[in-house]
């Protein structure tokens, strides 16, 4: 029994000056930054197919607003959740850009620019 009581005197002590060597640790205060940003070019772009025939072509014709100019543009055709091809061009400072794919897709109404 006596060996038990001092088992736990000595488990009580260890604890007490643990807690104690936590409560001197000093905490740093830090800072916390924040970036916000926006959409660049806020309003909506309009996409046809371009460069081809028929139903065959191999580019995407796009109007976006004017405050878009000699930005980067990137376009991916899709297909469902499929994508059938994607490239970037470099927005024309007026008109529309027209971004030229590596390969050529079959225009139809459930593509998606």
């Amino acid at each position: 029994m006596r060996t038990l009581v001092v088992g736990l005197t000595a488990v009580v002590l260890l604890a007490a000056a643990s807690f104690a060597n936590a409560a001197s640790l000093q905490v740093q205060s830090g800072t916390l930054g924040v970036q916000v940003s926006g959409h660049p070019c806020s309003g909506t772009a309009t996409a046809t197919a371009a460069t081809g025939s028929g139903t065959t072509y191999s580019a995407v014709s796009i109007t976006v607003p004017s405050g878009c100019a000699n930005r980067r543009l990137d376009v991916t055709l899709l297909n469902g959740s499929t994508v059938l091809r994607s490239d970037t061009a470099t927005v024309a400072g007026s008109g529309a850009t027209t971004v030229t794919f590596a390969g050529t897709y079959t225009a139809t109404s459930s593509l998606t620019v």
